[in-house]
């Protein structure tokens, strides 16, 4: 029974080290497909490969909204080259939590009924607090605060169903589609994904920013799937009115933990970091946009360099004044 891991990253060296090596323990193999990281994580994952850990890593810098087909690509990928008996998705603040299955993966999937295609595990948020210690780096050993329950999110791990070049990983990795119909996952319980996406506040806004921009990007058909939809409030909050989100010297500060939060370090499967280091969360987060901005400029450039129509149609749009005052 062959697992294999496949992961989108952008702009996670704070925490990739961690999350492959964590994973490491419960898969065979993990394929990460990077969408035009500028920080650490080529380099940390090259490293990675280079200490013995079982890797294979694919870029598409494309900076628009293509998480179905960046999903799509993966699973595939995983079942055709790799021969994977499972394929897990997973987003590289999302740490597998098997504290209280008491099986492994592979077990579990092979005990599953023939017509079931899979598993479906709900995410749970932990948070950064005021409470943790500063100065470590491990990710899901700095942060212990978590909801007390898990939210509706979930994720699948997808068996090998063929024809595999028929099945359709929808973004989020939430859902898979074969002939255009959800295969039907069964939810595990017993299993969930730490979710460790409050790391940061200067990392979370520019994952907001890049995030909405990639999905204004490609227009209506994506806009109208109300893709990153819980990104809106705060990309429009940050365009709009800045000032209300506080930023400030102190912005960066994390709050005392809240009353209901639990405190429950998931146990974390990996070996000590050698790669990660420390990191100012401000540069990171300006390097990224400005990332990010330069990606979509080059490929409008691109768009008006190489297609006469698309110049006209810009030429045009710039020829057109609108009296304000």
């Amino acid at each position: 029974m062959k697992l294999v891991a496949v992961s989108r990253v952008l702009n996670e060296d704070d925490v990739i080290e961690a999350f492959v090596r964590h994973h490491a323990t419960f898969v065979d193999h993990h394929v990460l497909l990077d969408n035009g990281s500028v920080d650490r994580t080529i380099e940390i994952l090259k490293k990675l490969r280079e200490a013995g850990l079982s890797l294979t890593v694919f870029a598409n810098r494309a900076p628009v909204f293509s998480e179905m087909a960046f999903n799509t690509f993966l699973y595939r990928y995983a079942v055709e080259e790799q021969q994977a008996d499972g394929v897990i998705f997973l987003d590289a603040d999302e740490f597998l939590d098997l504290r209280r299955i008491g099986v492994g993966l592979r077990r579990r999937l092979a005990d599953l009924p023939a017509d079931t295609p899979g598993l479906r595990f709900r995410m749970i948020d932990y948070h950064a607090s005021a409470s943790d210690n500063p100065k470590d780096l491990l990710v899901p050993r700095r942060i212990r605060m978590r909801e007390p329950v898990p939210g509706t999110t979930e994720k699948v791990l997808l068996r090998r169903v063929m024809p595999s070049w028929k099945v359709v990983v929808d973004a989020g990795n939430h859902k898979a589609l074969l002939d255009g119909k959800e295969l039907p996952c069964l939810p595990e319980r017993r299993v969930v994904l730490a979710h460790f996406a409050d790391r940061g506040h200067w990392r979370r806004l520019a994952r907001v920013l890049i995030g909405r921009l990639k999905v204004l990007a490609v227009g209506r058909q994506e806009i109208s799937q109300s893709r990153n939809e819980h990104y809106v409030f705060t990309y429009e909050t940050l365009r709009d009115a800045p000032e209300r989100l506080g930023l400030t010297e102190n912005f960066g500060a994390f709050p005392a933990a809240d009353d209901t939060w639990i405190d429950d370090r998931i146990a974390y499967a990996g070996g000590p970091l050698l790669f990660t280091e420390v990191g100012d969360e401000r540069l990171h987060a300006l390097r990224a946009v400005i990332a990010m901005a330069e990606g979509l400029a080059e490929q409008h450039a691109r768009l008006i360099d190489t297609n006469h129509a698309v110049r006209l149609q810009v030429d045009q749009w710039a020829s057109q004044f609108q009296r304000l005052i």
